[in-house]
């Protein structure tokens, strides 16, 4: 017998699943732990964080880091110390607004950024390596307006 089509209310609670499956996975201490040691790094998860969008943003005020990286302000600060000392991160007054610190990579921070961002991609390539390109597209397409609907639809009470 063939399998009968979900109902509504089933392949809600299929994508919600997968959904969750998904953000632990990103959310993994684990794998940020896996991805650091692959990129010769000891970058806690949060560090990546804030290395990926500042190779996206190239330069940016520290509260604007926190909240693109979703972070608490606190949280990006103590990170800043460790990748300044590091060398992977430098911070530099606002010309505008002396009380501003902007914060950009390195040359070797946004080395290791695009290091990461490399070996990210080619875990996607392997993933993806059976799927049609059509297909690519169509789930890109497909994720970036659930992201988007997700993000301009509030909870309530059922």
């Amino acid at each position: 017998m063939a399998d009968e089509p979900m109902t509504r209310d089933q392949s809600t609670e299929s994508l919600h699943a997968s959904i969750r499956r998904l953000a632990q996975l990103f959310a993994s201490r684990r794998v940020a732990a896996r991805l650091a040691d692959v990129a010769g790094t000891d970058l806690s998860q949060q560090g990546i964080a804030m290395v990926r969008v500042l190779l996206r943003e190239r330069e940016l005020p520290i509260a604007e880091l926190a909240l693109m990286a979703r972070m608490d302000l606190g949280a990006v600060s103590r990170q800043l110390r460790v990748m300044e000392a590091a060398g992977i991160v430098t911070r530099k007054e606002a010309p505008s607004d002396r009380r501003v610190a902007l914060v950009r990579l390195t040359r070797s921070g946004k080395a290791l950024a695009q290091r990461i961002r490399r070996i990210e991609l080619d875990q996607l390539g392997r993933v993806f390596t059976d799927w049609d390109t059509a297909d690519l597209d169509r789930l890109a397409d497909l994720l970036g307006r659930m992201v988007d609907d997700l993000a301009g639809t509030e909870f309530r009470r059922p």
